[in-house]
């Protein structure tokens, strides 16, 4: 190839706000240390991968008792969804949504990090192949060559690139990232944040119906799109917000280096 290539966003797909929309291959499988796991987790099915989205958490899930009267609702990713409960039960330390791996519940599944389930090419740096994507586009590991987080994904959180197993080639994959949607927000490629906003209309488009919400973190107050995995370059996911959201620090931290 020659190194030019043309997205075709016709074949891109919503995914499910609510289920798997990959599954983890078999060598990154391998790859799990089950000895730092939360013990009643062993034993379950391990390999699905679900998008940025959480059911919501209330006083009546288990381990959450300490948010009282106050709620998460479904829809919010589970990186905000923690923040809000770390908010809500006054700091409590043990209280996580997810595991080290980025997974949780029974039947286990994963929404973000997937620390465990990758390595790093040797001679490229590029990170190794966690699975695939229902669309049969690959996912990997947070860092492309050079061992570095890229720069160019698109609105589904995909990009074109050669991979470790691509044999050289060009081809479009789902690096994980630090942030929504972490793995995928839609089956991609797609040109810009509103097409991916379109194939959700229902949950992203405000004139569609949307249902915006102000959700509270320890950095402030902001408005939030419940099912919409399409977030804007200030990690919005708000058609009318055009700046960086409340509820997220103001700057750049360790913590949130994005």
């Amino acid at each position: 190839r020659n190194g030019t290539v043309t997205t075709n966003a016709t074949n891109s797909k919503a995914c499910p706000l609510r289920g798997s929309l990959g599954c983890v291959d078999l060598d990154a499988f391998a790859l799990r240390d089950e000895s730092v796991w939360i013990p009643e987790r062993n034993g379950t099915v391990t390999t699905n991968i679900y998008g940025p989205m959480e059911a919501g958490f209330s006083n009546t899930v288990p381990g959450m008792k300490c948010l009282n009267d106050n709620t998460v609702s479904g829809g919010i990713d589970t990186q905000t969804a923690e923040m809000m409960v770390y908010h809500y039960c006054g700091h409590e330390e043990d209280i996580l949504v997810l595991d080290t791996c980025g997974g949780h519940a029974v039947p286990y599944h994963y929404h973000e990090r997937l620390a465990c389930l990758y390595t790093s090419d040797p001679t490229t740096g590029h990170s190794t192949r966690v699975g695939t994507a229902a669309d049969g586009n690959g996912i990997y590991g947070m860092y492309i060559d050079g061992g570095v987080q890229p720069t160019d994904m698109d609105a589904c959180g995909g990009r074109f690139g050669v991979t470790p197993d691509s044999n050289g080639e060009t081809v479009y994959y789902y690096p994980i990232k630090p942030y929504p949607p972490f793995t995928l927000g839609c089956y991609g490629p797609v040109s810009s944040v509103q097409e991916c906003r379109e194939l959700y209309p229902d949950t992203c488009l405000q004139e569609k119906g949307a249902t915006i919400e102000e959700i509270t973190t320890d950095y402030g107050t902001g408005l939030y799109a419940l099912d919409c995995p399409c977030f804007d370059e200030n990690h919005s996911n708000v058609e009318s917000q055009k700046e960086r959201p409340k509820y997220l620090p103001e700057q750049k931290t360790d913590e949130f280096p994005y």
